[in-house]
């Protein structure tokens, strides 16, 4: 079977998880796996793998609304995690030690979200696309 892009891996679904049960915690909704947000967050990811780099401004892409925006997605506001380590649990904690990436999980607007992870040897680079819809 060949996985789509917009399609989900084990490690994805063990982030989005993560993600919305920090979220539950607090009394937050979840967020919604939104099938754009999860195949543009993989592209990031193997774009900057390919391409070399960790930014949130992709040489051929740019920043995540424009990256978006150009793709025909449609939302209000959009927010971007970057990460690499070398696990999902790692990544995660990492991103919750974090003031600013732990608000972007825990942000009350956003409502959608999407997961991709591509790995460089024993690396994994992460990129999580939060949407308000």
């Amino acid at each position: 079977m060949v996985l789509q892009l917009s399609e989900m891996t084990s490690q994805e679904k063990q982030l989005a998880d993560l993600i919305n049960r920090e979220r539950i915690e607090r009394g937050l909704q979840p967020l919604i796996i939104d099938s754009d947000l999860v195949k543009w967050s993989k592209i990031k990811s193997q774009d900057m793998v390919k391409n070399n780099y960790f930014a949130h401004e992709a040489p051929d892409y740019g920043k995540a609304a424009e990256m978006l925006r150009n793709a025909g997605v449609v939302f209000r506001y959009v927010g971007e995690n970057l990460g690499k380590a070398s696990t999902v649990t790692n990544v995660h904690n990492g991103f919750m030690k974090s003031s600013v990436h732990k608000a972007a999980i825990l942000h009350k607007g956003y409502s959608h979200v999407g997961i991709g992870i591509f790995s460089k040897g024993p690396t994994i680079f992460v990129t999580e696309i939060f949407a308000a819809k």
